[in-house]
C-alpha cells in the first residue's frame, strides 16, 4: 500500500480549459502518501485504550428521572411532584433532588426514594425548628423552595 497517489479535484469554471463541469487535479493537493501497516506495539496501544474506555462506560451509572407524588407522611403534603434524578451503579441506586441538596442512597430505586422521602422532611424539620433567622443562604434557600413544594396537613 506504499506510494499510492493522493490526487485533489476541483470542478472546472467556465471559460477556461477543460470541459465546464468536469474535475480537475489540483496540483497543491497532489501528494505521495506512504500508508505503513500497524505494528504490534501501536495495535496494543489501541487495544489498551478501547478496554480503559470500555472500563469507563461501564462504570457509568444509568441516569434517569423519576416523581415523587407523596412523602409517605401524613403530616406533609406535596403542591405538586417532586423531579428525583435517579443514578442506577452495580451495586447502589442514588436518588438526588438537586434543588434540596438532598440524597438518599440504596439496593434499588424503590429503597433510594423510602429514603430521600425521609431525608426531605427531616431536612424540612430541622430547617424550620431553626427558623429563617438561624440559618446561612443555602439553608435558607432550601427551607424556601421546600415550602413552596410542601404544605403540613392540619388535623
Amino acid at each position: 500500500m506504499s506510494g499510492h497517489q493522493a490526487l485533489g479535484a476541483a470542478t472546472v469554471p467556465s471559460g477556461t480549459e477543460g470541459w465546464p463541469g468536469q474535475l480537475a487535479p489540483l496540483p497543491w493537493w497532489n501528494a505521495t502518501v506512504d500508508i505503513q501497516p500497524p505494528t504490534p506495539a501501536h495495535l496494543a496501544q489501541l487495544e489498551a485504550k478501547v478496554d480503559a474506555l470500555c472500563q469507563r462506560i461501564d462504570e457509568r451509572p444509568v441516569a434517569y428521572n423519576a416523581q415523587i407524588h407523596a412523602l409517605g407522611d401524613s403530616r406533609y403534603s406535596l403542591r405538586h411532584p417532586l423531579l428525583v434524578t435517579i443514578e442506577d451503579y452495580d451495586e447502589e441506586v442514588v436518588a438526588s433532588i438537586p434543588e434540596f441538596d438532598l440524597y438518599a442512597s440504596g439496593v434499588s430505586d424503590a429503597v433510594a426514594l423510602m429514603g430521600l422521602k425521609t431525608e426531605i422532611v427531616c431536612t424540612y424539620e430541622r430547617l424550620t425548628e431553626l427558623g429563617p433567622d438561624r440559618l446561612g443562604p443555602l439553608a435558607l434557600q432550601c427551607l424556601e423552595a421546600m415550602k413552596k413544594v410542601m404544605e403540613p396537613r392540619h388535623g
